[in-house]
């Protein structure tokens, strides 16, 4: 974007397209605009992030697994599986995403969470005919019990042939209430089961300097990182 006479002009990199305004705010939200025109275009072509690893593997998005973002990346990968897992700590939350922006839901969407009586209270969402389970998990268990109740909700519910994601917001919990170790052992069993079935995790977790010992150690078990620029998501190298 540069600045033409009195107004400011941009110039789309991937296109011939560009545009003129007085108003710095209004140049940018049309710049904006049109970038997001090219990504949208990328997902209507069946464009994928799961396929830049073969639809196997994990996936960590560096975002605040409370954010607009995230929940753009959750729609992504659910919308495109036949049984999505949901590990998370605000399961009205992600079920409201589901029912808003899905076109449809998965052949089984489970979600498994330590929340005590997780659709409890304010919750005007009627589940009784959609294929939902949600899992209540004893937090004793920690992150082996979790790992295990993953495996088994696969064993109960995958058909042969089906697409299957695993979305995890809890990584930063475990990573918090466990020693280095445990939240190694945790990603490596769950990466290994998710191998068995060809599935893929999807795992948000916003950057912070303290976990860059953890995610050094961890880096190992992760195939792909993704960040975000504006509102495009952008692949990031390892490490």
């Amino acid at each position: 974007m540069r600045k033409a006479d009195f107004r400011r002009q941009w110039a789309c990199p991937y296109c011939d397209t560009s545009g003129t305004a007085h108003d710095e705010g209004a140049v940018v939200d049309a710049f904006e605009r049109h970038l997001r025109e090219h990504a949208v275009g990328e997902i209507e072509a069946g464009a994928h992030i799961a396929d830049e690893i073969g639809r196997n593997g994990n996936v960590l998005f560096s975002v605040p697994p409370e954010s607009n973002a995230a929940d753009d990346a959750r729609v992504h990968f659910v919308s495109g599986s036949d049984l999505a897992i949901v590990v998370t700590k605000s399961p009205k939350e992600r079920l409201r995403l589901f029912h808003r922006r899905l076109g449809g839901w998965p052949d089984r969407t489970v979600v498994v969470t330590t929340q005590r009586r997780p659709l409890a209270g304010s919750f005007d969402i009627d589940l009784s005919d959609a294929p939902v389970e949600l899992v209540e998990l004893d937090r004793r268990l920690g992150p082996r019990g979790l790992g295990e109740t993953v495996s088994r909700v696969i064993d109960a519910h995958r058909a042969p042939g089906q697409r299957v994601s695993v979305g995890i917001d809890v990584l930063y919990d475990i990573v918090d209430a466990s020693d280095l170790r445990t939240s190694y052992e945790f990603v490596d069993m769950l990466s290994s089961r998710l191998r068995e079935v060809s599935a893929i995790a999807h795992i948000y977790m916003a950057p912070r300097p303290q976990l860059s010992s953890v995610l050094n150690v961890l880096e190992g078990r992760i195939d792909l990182r993704v960040g975000t620029d504006s509102d495009v998501f952008v692949t990031r190298p390892r490490g």
